[in-house]
């Protein structure tokens, strides 16, 4: 974590490894606070699908935060919400 703490750059690829050593160290709630700029900043993106994947992964570890995912999950647009997506 110390290692991305030093790059300056606030990309969207950048946020995603982040949040995604945030999820591995279970700071589930600052892995949402990044996917929350992805998300901000890069309306429309390919990455929808796999963005909305991971926000799902960190509400199931963080009850506290399902509303805020939701609501972030609105924000992603039409992205496919079934269980068999996100699941299998």
């Amino acid at each position: 974590m110390a290692a991305l703490d030093r790059i300056q750059s606030k990309d969207a690829h950048t946020l995603q490894l982040r949040a995604q050593v945030l999820y591995k160290l279970g700071q589930y709630k600052q892995a949402i606070d990044c996917y929350e700029q992805i998300i901000d900043t890069n309306k429309g993106s390919d990455d929808a699908p796999d963005i909305a994947t991971n926000l799902l992964a960190c509400s199931a570890n963080q009850f506290d935060q399902i509303e805020r995912v939701e609501k972030l999950l609105e924000k992603l647009g039409d992205v496919d919400r079934s269980y068999e997506y996100f699941f299998n």
